[in-house]
């Protein structure tokens, strides 16, 4: 069985192990801004780079932006991400971010 050729609409930003999706957009910029901007209504700065030992004691409300990862996504998973928030079932087919029923 031949796989139909999956498409990105717009970019995700997940953390390093890929739990959640913290920002998206239409552009891999746009997607960014999202994340920064959900960050600071948490009351986190997202910053420069801060070792791992650091952030719990000297930084408890800033995030390194190197914890960060920006996927090509479906248009689909944009769709269930501004429906349902970051914290859904996602994977991803080659470099794309899609919805397990995409895979």
């Amino acid at each position: 069985m031949t796989k139909s050729i999956i498409k990105s609409a717009g970019y995700i930003v997940t953390d390093k192990a890929q739990s959640a999706i913290y920002g998206y957009g239409p552009s891999a910029d746009e997607a960014w801004a999202s994340l920064v901007s959900e960050m600071s209504l948490a009351g986190v700065t997202v910053v420069g780079e801060i070792d791992d030992a650091e952030i719990s004691v000297s930084y408890p409300h800033e995030t390194p932006a190197n914890n960060y990862k920006i996927f090509a996504a479906t248009g689909a998973l944009l769709a269930a991400v501004d429906e349902n928030g970051g914290n859904i079932s996602w994977g991803r087919r080659g470099l794309v971010a899609c919805l397990p029923s995409e895979e």
